[in-house]
């Protein structure tokens, strides 16, 4: 659960990062961050699977 928490965190901050980058409004950059924690959660979802599968 750790995994999944960690990297939807670090996704929701680069997400953050890029669009304040591209200088996008307060919309743009919320979605960012919303998109980019959605897909750096099933990132480390993967990573916790395989690690827990490969563990036992």
């Amino acid at each position: 659960m750790l995994f999944v928490i960690g990297f939807m965190i670090f996704g929701g901050a680069i997400g953050g990062l890029l669009a304040s980058r591209r200088k996008g409004a307060t919309s743009d950059i919320i979605h960012y961050i919303a998109t980019y924690a959605v897909i750096f959660a099933i990132l480390g979802l993967l990573v916790q699977v395989i690690l827990l599968r490969n563990m036992g």
